[in-house]
């Protein structure tokens, strides 16, 4: 039987896969859209590809053909998120399949915010009437790799989120333990049916972590705060999609608010050591930011 991985968190996912793989699972289906198949070619023929879009229901039937796990996610930046994931979740409940899987994995955000579709796709999860484990990263280290990171080498960063605080965390260990619930059966059981908090060991501000960029890029990266709207305003100005700056921009009200300023144990118990730390990340990556 085949473990099947849809959504399109790219970070996760490629980490997934290499966390999978070293544990010797072989039997891994990825569904994506076909336009994307160029961005796991690294993996060849270690894993099986099959083309998949929430959005076309016709892809789901060969995409959980002899499948018993899966993990799935969804476009951080889909303000809609429920309803996306719905046909697909329904496929799973009437369809048939819902008797043959055995695990699934959804991972979902810490943000909770008014706005975004957090509660609802998790409820939607929930309801399927399977075994599930929800996990609830909080904002990803790999930001500052991605869309941060012409920001990071310019020296100038807009925040919204002043001195509010998160547990920052990476892909990478988010995606380990994915992959160990997925294979280890007593891990599982232990967090059966939980909605997991997936956090590092102690909180930073957006600032702290510029401290660290400053000391080890050996340079002055300066925040200018400021609002919400104006944030969301500037980022649509820069090209960022509509949804996509409303998803960040809501992620920062909640830093702001406090509402992320939180450290659970539970990503550190699962993986068996503690999460890479802002530090750790930063300094293993610096060639990203010269």
């Amino acid at each position: 039987m085949d473990l099947l991985i849809v959504g399109n968190n790219e970070w996760v996912n490629q980490n997934l896969i290499c966390s999978l793989l070293d544990m010797g699972c072989g039997e891994i289906k990825l569904g994506l859209h076909s336009n994307d198949k160029n961005k796991y070619s690294k993996f060849g023929s270690k894993i099986k590809m099959v083309e998949f879009d929430y959005k076309k229901p016709e892809t789901f039937k060969s995409a959980l053909q002899n499948v018993n796990k899966i993990f799935m996610s969804c476009d951080p930046a889909d303000l809609h998120a429920n309803e996306t994931i719905q046909p697909f979740l329904q496929t799973i409940k009437h369809g048939g399949q819902s008797s043959q899987i055995q695990k699934l994995i959804y991972l979902s955000t810490l943000a909770t915010e008014e706005g975004l579709p957090t509660i609802k796709c998790e409820e939607q999860i929930s309801l399927l009437g399977m075994k599930y484990i929800i996990l609830r990263p909080t904002c990803f280290l790999d930001n500052f790799a991605t869309h941060m990171k012409e920001s990071i080498k310019r020296g100038e960063l807009y925040s919204s989120c002043g001195n509010g605080r998160t547990a920052w965390v990476a892909s990478e260990d988010v995606s380990k333990c994915a992959a160990i619930l997925l294979t280890n059966d007593e891990k599982f059981k232990l967090y059966q049916h939980k909605i997991v908090p997936m956090t590092n060991s102690k909180t930073l501000s957006l600032q702290d972590i510029i401290d660290i960029f400053n000391e080890q890029l050996h340079k002055k990266i300066h925040i200018t705060e400021v609002t919400a709207k104006q944030f969301d305003d500037n980022m649509v100005k820069i090209g960022q999609p509509k949804d996509s700056s409303k998803f960040v921009t809501l992620v920062n009200v909640a830093i702001e608010k406090g509402h992320l300023d939180q450290v659970d144990v539970a990503l550190e118990d699962i993986i068996g050591h503690k999460p890479l730390s802002a530090d750790q990340y930063i300094s293993s990556n610096l060639s990203i930011w010269k």
